[in-house]
């Protein structure tokens, strides 16, 4: 009898989206959303919102319903499609040969939560862990936030962990099929001809003049599926959905809405958007785009003869084609473990191997793409994390809502280890050395950025690399050894 490897440790990790469309759920959900420190900063403490208790009382409530519109008696879509995903992806690598792996999907500023996917992965004995933000386009907004989030639970997990981060997939040839794909299926796309929007997320202003390649990211991706396409550079835009409707922040433009109005100036008629920075349908793409940007574009040629055509296209949610893209990148980033996810346990498993486990080999990208990859998350402007309404002395922000404007709260300091919950924080050594790759180590596809790192078993204080600059030219090795 051979002995069993630990199994390899796959966590999904999207946005998230209320418990239940109630005014109690989304306000929990929002105390996670906006009082992250990445997300509206200093804007982000319940101080900030008791004396804007008319504003928060409106996003707040348009929230509930909005969420509401989305949700049936089996719960949310979102969450439904997530779960499939899952699956799918377990039975995708399954059919590559990865035989011995756990599959969990955590959601940031949701539940599942990032803590319970990492604990349902230790609990089944992985010590080698991939994290995929299934966000295509890697952003200090929400990528970062999701590295953050990691950095704290990974102080109270065992030692000796082994982890890589997969940043981004914003140019992989995979991925860009699937969209492209999903676009020239919209009916008569090629007779239409269109104009097409690349609709993303917005991020702040300031952080793409602190160095966020976001921007740059979308742009990318966008030529990318416009030249498998073949679309003439007039025949496409780019667009932002804005997820501050208060105008609180600068945020990156033109916004969907100010993007229509140029359409009716234009007298554009035939519209098709589809969201490239979005893999499963959400609030953002279902009410932002599908209807509010719908029925602003629609009512611009109300009465009119000629009439007018807005077309949605879905994004790639559960389907085949973007599961299979989605193990490829995985695939990729499961260098140097092969004896860990090929082992099923025993000679069973082993036997199992030998008479061909794997059905299908990953795709080999091919493609050279010039690389704006991520490198670095700086620390938000106000370094001090935001105060929760249970710290302040309000037991949650619904509470705000019933703040009369001008309201003002007592604040109390509070410790790191009172915002997150986690034990006190440890110290963290400066000091991260690289790991060379084995030469006989297979190389990850070159465009997929990622990194690693290890939880030493000699020691319990964790230092997480942050996302150095490197040179293009160079392979990163993707590993680091936390001293």
């Amino acid at each position: 009898m051979g002995v069993k490897k630990s199994p390899v440790g796959i966590m999904l990790v999207n946005v998230g989206i209320p418990d239940e469309p109630s005014v109690e759920a989304v306000s929990r959900y929002f105390r996670n959303f906006i009082g992250d420190n990445r997300i509206f900063g200093k804007l982000g403490s319940i101080a900030y919102w008791a004396t804007h208790a008319s504003q928060y009382r409106k996003m707040l409530y348009d929230a509930v319903d909005r969420y509401t519109e989305v949700c049936d008696e089996d719960g949310f879509e979102f969450v439904k499609i997530g779960a499939r995903q899952r699956r799918m992806l377990i039975d995708e690598l399954r059919k590559m040969g990865v035989v011995n792996a756990i599959v969990s999907m955590a959601y940031r500023f949701g539940n599942p939560s990032m803590k319970s996917g990492l604990d349902h992965l230790v609990k089944n004995g992985c010590k080698h862990i991939v994290i995929v933000p299934l966000y295509p386009q890697s952003s200090y907004m929400l990528t970062a936030s999701v590295h953050d989030e990691f950095r704290r639970q990974a102080r109270r997990l065992p030692r000796g962990i082994e982890y890589r981060f997969i940043d981004n997939f914003y140019d992989d040839p995979g991925y860009i099929d699937v969209i492209a794909n999903n676009i020239s299926s919209a009916p008569d796309f090629e007779l239409r001809k269109p104009k097409v929007v690349f609709a993303y997320r917005s991020v702040p202003l300031k952080d793409i003049a602190r160095g966020d390649t976001y921007e740059l990211q979308t742009s990318a991706t966008s030529l990318a599926i416009a030249n498998r396409l073949e679309m003439p550079r007039k025949q496409w835009t780019i667009s932002y959905i804005p997820y501050d409707h208060l105008g609180l922040q600068k945020v990156l433009a033109p916004t969907v809405s100010e993007t229509v109005e140029r359409f009716h100036m234009a007298k554009i008629r035939d519209v098709l958007v589809v969201c490239p920075g979005v893999v499963t349908d959400s609030v953002d793409t279902i009410f932002e785009v599908d209807t509010r940007m719908r029925d602003q574009f629609e009512s611009g040629y109300a009465g009119s003869a000629d009439g007018c055509s807005f077309t949605y296209v879905e994004a790639p949610n559960d389907s085949p084609e973007f599961v299979s893209a989605l193990a490829d990148i995985i695939f990729g980033n499961l260098y140097g473990w092969e004896e860990h996810y090929m082992y099923a346990g025993g000679m069973r498993g082993a036997a199992s191997i030998a008479a061909g486990g794997a059905k299908r080999a990953p795709r080999q990208s091919t493609a050279k793409s010039a690389k704006s990859r991520l490198s670095d998350f700086p620390n938000p402007e106000n370094m001090a994390l935001p105060i929760t309404g249970a710290q302040a002395g309000v037991d949650d922000f619904r509470q705000v809502a019933e703040m009369p404007e001008g309201s003002s709260i007592s604040m109390r300091p509070v410790s790191e280890a009172g915002v997150s919950g986690d034990a006190a924080p440890v110290n963290e050594p400066s000091g991260v050395s690289n790991i060379p790759d084995p030469q006989d180590r297979p190389h990850r596809p070159a465009h997929i950025a990622s990194r690693g790192g290890s939880l030493q078993d000699d020691s319990r204080n964790l230092d997480l690399p942050d996302f150095e600059p490197e040179d293009p030219n160079q392979r990163p090795t993707g590993n680091h050894l936390i001293k």
